[in-house]
């Protein structure tokens, strides 16, 4: 049995899009999911591949309409923190100020980033990206608005495909025959939690589906797929990561990795664009 990961769909993808990078074209999941030779089951279903979707974005529960219209199972992972907020994640405003940026140098962390290089631009938008993830989600707002700032980017807001749904979304999914699991209160990492704020993470978040949405999570995905929780037992359930360098096996009964197929989904489809559309500093 093997476990995949996407992330969402939208209409069309820039390939010169950090933003769009992390989903793929309606069309490319839609020749994926009608070319499986068995269709996707529930997560635990002997023999069978299991699909999953993380984030609360309409770009996610896109994703779960079209694999139920297809006849799949899937499993929605969602932070009742940004739907009850309807905020935007962090990580998607730090996409899309790469993204709409008006210089070509960048200077984090005491490393030079020639943005004008593709392969700069992923390793500067990695490097931010774990920043954000060691902070506290109260400090995001402020490394984001340092980003823009050093960035010098055009005011242009995010596209609707990114922005999270709502509560009435989320209970529509569910009634359409979507799973809706646990990503945690908030898309936060885990690695410098204390016992006592993971329990939190995990629980606040179980309690909520379960008052808004009536399901019992049984399912914990670990926000950016890593690291193992170091203490399994708060998750009341399986964790799941997304670890691409975690080969070893986990437990029985406690946790299970999943593979990103993003990459190998959007091949179905053609590229609509080929083209490039104290920590800071744009003068490198």
């Amino acid at each position: 049995m093997a476990i995949h990961l996407i992330h969402g769909v939208l209409p069309h993808r820039r390939l010169d899009s950090q933003l769009d990078r992390l989903y793929v074209e309606e069309t490319a999941l839609r020749a994926y999911l009608q070319g499986r030779d068995e269709p996707y089951r529930p997560i635990g279903t002997a023999d069978s591949d299991a699909l999953t979707v993380d984030d609360s974005t309409a770009a996610g529960a896109r994703a779960c309409q079209v694999a139920l219209e297809l006849g799949h199972s899937v499993s929605f992972f969602v932070n009742p923190y940004n739907i009850v907020h309807l905020s935007p994640y962090s990580f998607s405003e730090m996409d899309l100020a790469f993204d709409t940026r008006t210089v070509q140098c960048m200077c984090f962390m005491r490393q030079r980033y020639d943005l004008s290089s593709p392969e700069n631009l992923r390793s500067a938008r990695n490097a931010v990206k774990w920043a954000l993830a060691a902070l506290p989600l109260a400090a995001h707002g402020d490394l984001i608005a340092e980003l823009r700032r050093r960035l010098v980017c055009r005011d242009e807001p995010l596209p609707p495909y990114a922005l999270p749904v709502s509560v009435r979304e989320i209970q529509d999914l569910a009634h359409e025959g979507a799973r809706i699991e646990n990503h945690g209160w908030a898309h936060e990492s885990i690695d410098t939690m204390t016992r006592e704020g993971f329990r939190r993470h995990v629980t606040d978040a179980k309690f909520w589906l379960f008052k808004n949405v009536g399901v019992e999570s049984s399912l914990y995905a670990v926000p950016f797929g890593r690291p193992r929780p170091r203490w399994p037992a708060e998750v009341q359930g399986l964790f799941l990561l997304a670890d691409p360098v975690d080969s070893s096996s986990l437990a029985p009964g406690l946790g299970l990795n999943r593979t990103d197929i993003s990459s190998s989904v959007q091949r179905r489809a053609t590229p609509m664009s080929q083209s490039g559309g104290g920590r800071f500093s744009s003068q490198c």
